[in-house]
């Protein structure tokens, strides 16, 4: 994972394994030069895997996939500050908020269980970017056409339409004789 500050000035990045029992360290940079501003080693025994990164002018925050938050000042005569999570949980994905005072998580509550989505916050500074329609502007990509892309796209290219509670298949015989033709095509796998 590679975090860049909002003015791209600065550039965060791990290097080494970034499973349960390997340590990483991470280097904070100027990306004008290249030039190492800080480089930080984690202990094996206390890192977990990091799951999101957040850069500003002040610091570097990662959250791992316990919980726990890291905080790396960019200044390198600042202590790293650890903040543990209060209870024991495992995180699946998360993504911080525009001004990195709140996590967006996915927790995994364990086989079976579906992920519940929850809200970190480390500060009272909610910004509101971690609403559903502010996080589609902030990653655009989500937005872009996939396989799903227009798919119903017009009432009288549907194979079926809703009316209330009722499902109305059409019996249009130009239809029922094309429609197949309209989906798209996809290769098929070779079986053996």
């Amino acid at each position: 994972m590679i975090s860049f500050s909002a003015d791209g000035l600065l550039v965060a990045h791990p290097i080494g394994p970034s499973d349960e029992d390997s340590p990483v360290t991470w280097h904070l940079r100027d990306c004008a030069t290249g030039q190492t501003i800080r480089t930080t080693k984690l202990t094996a025994e206390k890192a977990s895997a990091p799951l999101a990164a957040f850069l500003n002018s002040a610091e570097l925050r990662i959250i791992h996939t316990n919980g726990d938050l890291l905080e790396i000042p960019i200044s390198p005569v600042k202590p790293v500050r650890e903040i543990p999570m209060t209870e024991s949980i495992s995180l699946s994905h998360a993504q911080f908020s525009a001004n990195g005072n709140e996590v967006l998580v996915l927790q995994d509550p364990g086989e079976n269980l579906p992920p519940v989505r929850s809200i970190i916050s480390y500060s009272d500074q909610e910004d509101g970017s971690l609403k559903s329609e502010t996080l589609a502007r902030r990653f655009p990509w989500s937005l872009q056409p996939n396989i799903w892309s227009r798919l119903m796209n017009g009432a009288e290219d549907s194979p079926f339409s809703v009316n209330g509670k009722s499902l109305n298949l059409p019996m249009n015989p130009t239809f029922l004789s094309s429609w197949h033709r309209r989906l798209p095509r996809l290769p098929l796998a070779k079986i053996g």
